[in-house]
This record gives structure tokens, C-alpha cells and sequence, in this order.
């Protein structure tokens, strides 16, 4: 059956976006997460009425100037933070030649004789781990441009700040901590998940053409890379995407009655894909990548528990303005279903192709 007209012009982007750079798109106050007056789900039996749990803030942002991102796209690693950034290897030392999800995932995709991720550098980590940037010289004076630094998982909060180091984030450094991956993770935190699903797209494309399975997947891989995330980063995301096809399929379907809202318009509770991707895929990416939203105090367009949002101010340069403008603090929502986010807006114009994506399950890991 011939495929629709809109169908096709997302097919088309998703050849653009695996062949050339790609445009970002910052997030905008209607599509951020709502719940109530919240940007976040308050817990069990907080009054209906009562102010948000946090206050919306310097320390939790859904928009970022341009200003900041383009500080983090000047930072660089100095030797030692080139000698110790974290790597994704397998338990013999292969580099990048590993599986990322655990057992019960790789078995459920049929992917066995894969080989797991060595995961003897997560053994340490609790709750209260952070990743910290260390300065070669502390921008205290607000001029902070073209720093070398080096990255760091501190025990808690306080021994981070005691080693003189900035929290960038909850959990252990990964491989999308660095400062490149996080001004890509900000720059794109309107149109990731959007992207994401069209380098998706692109590589089940490539499948139905016969190209060979390594190199979909590294053209995959390139996918992300063009979005601006480094070549480890990509791989760890690839391979999240891919996982996230293969384990929560039915879930994720496009027809779906939930599809199209992120949360439940009564009670904010996540829908049951992003439950799925949740309880299957998202400790996985957060225990190898680092970074992602939630865990670094970033709003998007899912509601997430309020507890799960650390208080961390992501201006790296104190006193360097980077975050001192009105129009990019989130201000309280209207008190209405989160059904008016962007997850919406996404999900009501890709669903034809978002079905087709799926429709492939975990037969997109087999290579």
C-alpha cells in the first residue's frame, strides 16, 4: 500500500538527518510537562491545591540560551580527563563491541551470544553518586569560555563540591557526561525524542533495502553523531533506541489509545510505553551514558516524579549570566492535562511511520 504523503516527507527527513548536521530545536513552554500546576507529579496524597513541590527555577530548566550551550560546546577535555573518560568496553576490553541492557533484555531480544557491557565501574555507585567537571582553573570570575577540564563520579553532592568540582549531574560519569554530549542534550531537548525515532526510521529503511547489518548500524550510529553527540554517546543511544523497538513494541505502538499523551490527563501517571521503556531500558542508559534528562534536573515533555529531579543549576561559569534571563526559567503551568505537550504534537504527526518503525521489533538488533 502506497505510503501517505506525510509519511513519506518524515521518511525523507529521517535520509536528511542520517546524511547531514541537523538544526535543533529548543524546547517551548506549552510542550514542557505538565501535571496540575506542576511541571512534575507530586507524590501520593500531596494536597491538590498546594504549591508545586519544588520551586521552578535557575535549578530546573526546560529551555536553555544559547549562551550556555555554547559554553559547553567550548569545553575540553584535558590530558587526564582524555585519559580516564569513561568507555563502554566488554569483559574482555573490546571497546564499544558490548550490550548495554542487561541479561533479561538481550535474552527477551534473542541476542545471547551477544556479549554484555562490563559493568565492574558501576559496582561503587549509590543513590547519591554524582558526576562533577573539574576545572583546570575555577571560573569563580563569570569568564569561563574554552576550559579544559576533566570529569569525575564523587560519592555524594558535598565531596563533589569539597573536590572543587561542579555537579553536573545525579549518577556515575558516562559516556554522554561530557561537556559535548550535555550542549547536545540541551540544544535538542525539544526534538530528540523526534529525532531519535527518525534515525530509527532511517535504519529500518536501510534493512528493507539488503544493506549489510554493520553498516546500518553504523549509519545509525552516524545518525546521532549529526544531531551533534560523540561517536561513544551515539552508540550508547543506538543501542537504546533499538532496544527500547525491540522490548516495548506493543506498548510503543502508534495505535495505541494512550499514544498520543505522555501522562494520564487525570491522574499524571506515565503511559504504559514509557513505563515499559522505564522499567526495561532507562536504568541501562542511565548506568553507561551518564546523562539524560531527568537525572540532570532537565524538564521534557513526560512528567516525571518530582522527587526525581535534582535541584542542579547547569551554568558551569557563576556570575557568567548564561541562565540569568527570565525567558528561559519555566514558569508554573496552566492547571490542565499534560495532553497539550509536544509528546502529542510528535505522536499525532508520525504515527503511520512510527508503527512502521516498530513493526520490526528485535529483529533490528540482530547483526
Amino acid at each position: 500500500m502506497p505510503m501517505s504523503p506525510p509519511t513519506l516527507v518524515l521518511l525523507s527527513t529521517a535520509f536528511v538527518l542520517n546524511t547531514a548536521t541537523v538544526g535543533a530545536t529548543q524546547m517551548t513552554e506549552s510542550n514542557a510537562a505538565t501535571c496540575g500546576t506542576c511541571r512534575c507529579i507530586p507524590p501520593e496524597g500531596y494536597p491538590a491545591n498546594a504549591p508545586c513541590p519544588w520551586e521552578e527555577g535557575p535549578e530546573r530548566h526546560y529551555k536553555f540560551k544559547p549562551a550556555l550551550i555554547d559554553l559547553y560546546k567550548g569545553f575540553k577535555l584535558n590530558q587526564q580527563g582524555l585519559m580516564t573518560q569513561p568507555v563502554i568496553r566488554d569483559e574482555a576490553g573490546n571497546i564499544g563491541a558490548c550490550f548495554a541492557f542487561g541479561d533479561e533484555l538481550k535474552t527477551a531480544l534473542g541476542l545471547d551470544s551477544f556479549p554484555n557491557c562490563d559493568t565492574s565501574g558501576l559496582a561503587g555507585l549509590t543513590a547519591e553518586s554524582v558526576c562533577g567537571y573539574v576545572f583546570d582553573s575555577n571560573p569563580t570570575d563569570g569568564v569561563c569560555a574554552e576550559q579544559t577540564y576533566r570529569m569525575e563520579t564523587f560519592a555524594n553532592y558535598t565531596s563533589a563540591l569539597q573536590g572543587g568540582a561542579m555537579v553536573s549531574h545525579y549518577g556515575g560519569c558516562g559516556v554522554c557526561s561530557n561537556a559535548q554530549d550535555t550542549a547536545t542534550l540541551l540544544e535538542h531537548n525539544g526534538d530528540l525524542e523526534e529525532l531519535s525515532y527518525l534515525c530509527g526510521i532511517n535504519f529500518t529503511l536501510q534493512r528493507q533495502e539488503g544493506l549489510e547489518s554493520a553498516t546500518i548500524f553504523e549509519n545509525t550510529i552516524q545518525c546521532f553523531m549529526n544531531m551533534g553527540f560523540t561517536q561513544m554517546c551515539s552508540v550508547i543511544r543506538t543501542q537504546y533506541l533499538l532496544a527500547n523497538g525491540g522490548a516495548c513494541k506493543i506498548e510503543c505502538a502508534a495505535d495505541q489509545p494512550w499514544a498520543e499523551t505522555p501522562n494520564d490527563p487525570d491522574t499524571c501517571e506515565k503511559n504504559p510505553c514509557i513505563q515499559c521503556t522505564d522499567s526495561t531500558t532507562l536504568q541501562g542508559l542511565r548506568a553507561f551514558a551518564g546523562r539524560e534528562q531527568t537525572v540532570s534536573g532537565i524538564i521534557n515533555a513526560i512528567a516525571q516524579p518530582c522527587a526525581t529531579f535534582p535541584p542542579l543549576n547547569l551554568d558551569p561559569c557563576p556570575g557568567s549570566g548564561a541562565l540569568d534571563d527570565s525567558t528561559y526559567a519555566p514558569s508554573s503551568p496552566p492547571n490542565e492535562a499534560p495532553s497539550g505537550s509536544g509528546f502529542y504534537l510528535f505522536h499525532a504527526k508520525i504515527a503511520t511511520a512510527f508503527n512502521f518503525l516498530l513493526s520490526f521489533g528485535a529483529v533490528w538488533l540482530q547483526l
